[in-house]
């Protein structure tokens, strides 16, 4: 797993998120974001048809998939700005030969600067895919000790999911991280809850 390589490849990923996101929600328009998330933006992830390792698989709860064929959501996308990449850190991860994990923010511009996801991405049939994703537990700061007390981390998110390791598991597959091996860090999130997991 080359870090260089995998942070602009998940850069180029954000740019086509934001650009399917602005898309016409018109279906007549060629090339109209349906078409193109379907052919370009869902196999960019792990299925359950695409990986036949060892690591157990969960079906992911979203995709961060494009929103703009929902006609519900039209008027708001126009507002949305690209997701920042804070940081991307290259693991271990036996299991799937090594992971560079990637601490990307909110769409929305007044949030911008918040963490929102973290999205593993592993080499499989010689091309990146994401292979797990997580919310970034806020309460430990995503390292999976409270910053208050320096106790380990064993809170539940809001939906009843634990925090394990400092991460919410979202879905994909279920694997040992393993070691921090180097972390590449791009820009800094607006709050200092955030600086132990930045500096590591």
């Amino acid at each position: 797993m080359d870090l260089a390589g995998a942070t602009n490849i998940v850069s180029g990923w954000l740019d086509l998120e934001l650009e399917l996101h602005r898309l016409t929600r018109d279906p007549g328009t060629p090339g109209h974001p349906r078409e193109r998330i379907l052919a370009e933006w869902l196999p960019l992830f792990v299925s359950e048809d695409t990986w036949d390792g060892d690591a157990p698989f969960t079906m992911f709860q979203g995709r961060l998939e494009p929103l703009a064929h929902q006609a519900d959501q039209a008027d708001g996308l126009a507002r949305l700005g690209r997701r920042t990449l804070f940081k991307v850190e290259r693991w271990t991860a036996p299991d799937v030969r090594g992971v560079a994990r990637c601490l990307i923010g909110r769409q929305n511009p007044d949030w911008a600067g918040k963490p929102e996801y973290v999205v593993d991405v592993a080499e499989l049939g010689g091309s990146l895919r994401v292979v797990a994703m997580h919310n970034p537990h806020s309460k430990c700061g995503g390292t999976g000790t409270l910053l208050k007390t320096g106790a380990a981390c064993d809170l539940f998110d809001r939906g009843g999911r634990p925090c394990l390791d400092g991460l919410i598991f979202l879905g994909g597959l279920s694997y040992d991280g393993g070691e921090l091996v180097e972390s590449n860090r791009l820009e800094a999130p607006a709050t200092k809850r955030w600086n132990d997991y930045m500096e590591r």
